[in-house]
């Protein structure tokens, strides 16, 4: 009946699979956990004792294929009906988690439960930013997030995930334009799980520059200035030739922003101007225009 699936990439999944076992086992439903490595270079030994766990099966690979080939890859080898997905860096809350799930799966095609962070931010302060960001952002966001769902199988081999996108970032936008495309609507439930892999500050902010560089090449191939909000407000100061001004002021203020992203009061306005500044200075589509402007104003 129903198909866990996450993939793994440097992280310890062991605990996290004997907790879905255990309730999957309590509910009485025919299932099975698949953990697959994508190339992870850590806690390679400590996953393998998945293997040991019924009904679980933990594979490595030896390269690294991404995001998206990935998911496809454990959906195809899926024997259920219905897919859970579930990053590798998440800890479950409640104690009926599949529970909540299987009380829902009979009127809707795919489900989201999103995700939470923890209460405290991490006592580290490397970490601090990533948090913040999370809880104040991602938190209170619609947009639907691959990290905690779970889809009809069938509407799986009808979507899957684009393939294309080999960088991270945005992989879960351009799925759920696709489900929008097909006239289906995520739903969205009270089932969240924690994410407590952080990113270190620096990690994060790179991770964020990778994001929206891959937004840059989708959006080259996909409509998607209607549904990311970060591409609309670029598209109306491109209008405007702010972009020009912003694309020339990023080298030269960035460490500012860095300093205070990093620092102990991170402001999100200023990480939203950031990003603006941080896709016109890279849209590399725009050189020429560019150019010309910085001609002309000379």
């Amino acid at each position: 009946m129903l198909s866990i699936l996450i993939p793994i990439y440097n992280y310890n999944c062991v605990k996290l699979v004997q907790k879905l076992h255990s309730q999957a086992v309590k509910e009485s439903i025919t299932f099975e956990i698949l953990c697959f490595d994508d190339g992870s270079a850590l806690y390679k030994e400590e996953n393998r004792k998945i293997n040991s766990i019924p009904h679980c099966k933990y594979v490595e690979l030896e390269t690294n294929i991404g995001r998206s080939k990935i998911r496809n890859l454990l959906a195809e080898n899926a024997s259920y009906d219905y897919l859970l997905f579930l990053d590798c860096d998440v800890e479950i809350l409640s104690m009926e988690y599949i529970k909540t799930y299987l009380e829902n799966l009979q009127d809707f095609n795919i489900i989201s439960g999103k995700r939470i962070y923890t209460a405290m931010p991490p006592a580290d302060t490397k970490y601090y930013f990533h948090w913040y960001y999370g809880t104040y952002r991602e938190v209170k966001s619609d947009n639907f997030m691959s990290n905690n769902f779970i889809i009809k199988k069938s509407l799986w081999q009808r979507i899957r995930f684009n393939e294309n996108i080999a960088s991270y970032g945005h992989e879960d936008t351009l799925f759920q334009i696709q489900l929008e495309q097909e006239g289906i609507l995520v739903h969205f439930i009270d089932n969240p799980v924690i994410h407590i892999g952080l990113d270190s500050n620096d990690f994060f902010i790179e991770k964020s520059n990778e994001s929206i560089e891959n937004l840059l090449n989708i959006s080259k191939k996909e409509t998607l200035s209607d549904k990311v909000r970060l591409l609309k407000t670029y598209h109306t100061i491109r209008r405007w030739k702010f972009n020009h001004i912003f694309s020339f002021l990023f080298p030269l203020i960035r460490k500012f922003f860095i300093k205070n992203f990093t620092g102990k009061r991170p402001n999100l306005l200023a990480f939203d101007i950031y990003k603006l500044m941080y896709i016109s200075h890279v849209d590399k589509s725009d050189n020429d225009a560019k150019n010309s402007w910085w001609k002309s104003s000379k």
